[in-house]
């Protein structure tokens, strides 16, 4: 993809920078592991980490995690957490939270007994009193991450972005991936999240080193380090690149920062299969019209609707209200006017379908 850029270098403070290039990233230089496997059950594995780092990628053939629409961005990070035991997913209600983490035994330092604490408090959404929890485990230990990468959640959740980065990039650069023995102790199970992707769609990510990859991110979108962030996921994406959310995150800061051109290079291929996709179609198809390329960003808003089945039917009057506009532009005025009566027959009030519909020529 000869015109995406790659950002070369993130600041971490105190003298240290994550550095990234098209073969390596972390503190020391290195060249990404791959390695494929299949155990006695048949199952393959694929994993691919990179040196010097705790990030890794694992993917088995078992069905993906899929999508789903949320509320829009910047206001539900971390909306939903889960425990999976025995391959069952059992959400982690706050009445059940003090019952489910596993008590700290009578030998247990004062930083697992934060952490613990912290835990509780996170799982019952005191955010303020998790925060506050993290905080002394984090001060106090030197072995472990998940007490920072809780402790950044934790300020998540309290539109703390800014506080929260630099427990993320911690988790980010450390070569200790997750989870560590503090998690392996102490969360039930394997804990994921929900967190915003685009301003209509998130993705179940897991409490690890790509998780807070991934959310690191984010943050640096929300706080206007787009070329940070770009960097972050550009990386994760050479070590998956299949992977749905990863790409859909990749796409979204491309589209952010103007690169239009990457952001169509990166979508090539991509099909309408679920709603992260679709979510991406959508935005190569709008990389597509603000390079000036109406037709075939129509061409691809019209592959977003043939399969509506499943999807997110807010998304889908999104691109709808976009081809619309692609149509008329096209000088297509009757195609635009058939898109603008169908929004005004499912939703009347959907931005402003009615006076598009009226205005439009018979």
């Amino acid at each position: 993809m000869g015109s995406l850029r790659f950002r070369r270098s993130i600041s971490l403070g105190k003298g240290v920078r994550l550095n990234f290039n098209k073969s390596s990233i972390g503190i020391s230089a290195g060249i990404p592991g791959l390695r494929y496997s299949v155990n006695t059950n048949g199952q393959s594995t694929r994993s691919a980490g990179i040196p010097g780092t705790g990030l890794y990628y694992r993917s088995q053939t078992r069905p993906r995690r899929s999508g789903t629409a949320a509320t829009p961005r910047r206001t539900s990070y971390l909306a939903e957490t889960q425990a999976t035991q025995a391959g069952e997913p059992t959400v982690v209600t706050p009445q059940i939270a003090e019952q489910i983490v596993p008590k700290a035994g009578f030998f247990a330092s004062e930083t697992e007994k934060g952490f613990r604490k912290g835990l509780v408090a996170y799982l019952q959404q005191d955010w303020k009193g998790a925060a506050q929890a993290f905080e002394f485990a984090s001060a106090s230990d030197t072995r472990n991450l998940s007490d920072d990468f809780f402790l950044g959640a934790s300020y998540v959740r309290l539109h703390r972005f800014a506080d929260a980065v630099p427990y993320f990039e911690k988790v980010v650069a450390s070569p200790q991936g997750l989870p560590d023995d503090l998690m392996r102790r102490y969360v039930p199970g394997t804990l994921t999240m929900m967190l915003p992707i685009t301003e209509r769609s998130t993705a179940s990510i897991n409490f690890d080193s790509v998780g807070a990859a991934l959310i690191l991110a984010e943050l640096y979108q929300e706080l206007g380090r787009k070329s940070q962030g770009i960097g972050v996921v550009q990386r994760l994406h050479q070590l998956a690149p299949d992977d749905e959310v990863i790409k859909l995150s990749l796409a979204d800061l491309l589209y952010d920062d103007d690169d239009f051109q990457g952001l169509v290079e990166l979508t090539d291929g991509v099909n309408n299969t679920n709603d992260l996709t679709l979510a991406t179609l959508h935005l190569r198809a709008k990389g597509m019209a603000n390079q000036g390329l109406i037709a075939p960003a129509a061409e691809v808003l019209s592959i977003c609707l043939r399969r509506t089945a499943g999807r997110d039917s807010e998304l889908l009057k999104e691109i709808r209200y976009n081809r619309a506009e692609a149509y008329e532009l096209l000088g297509e005025a009757r195609k635009a006017k058939s898109d603008w009566a169908k929004l005004v027959a499912e939703d009347p009030f959907f931005r402003d379908v009615r006076a598009r519909l009226e205005s439009a020529p018979n």
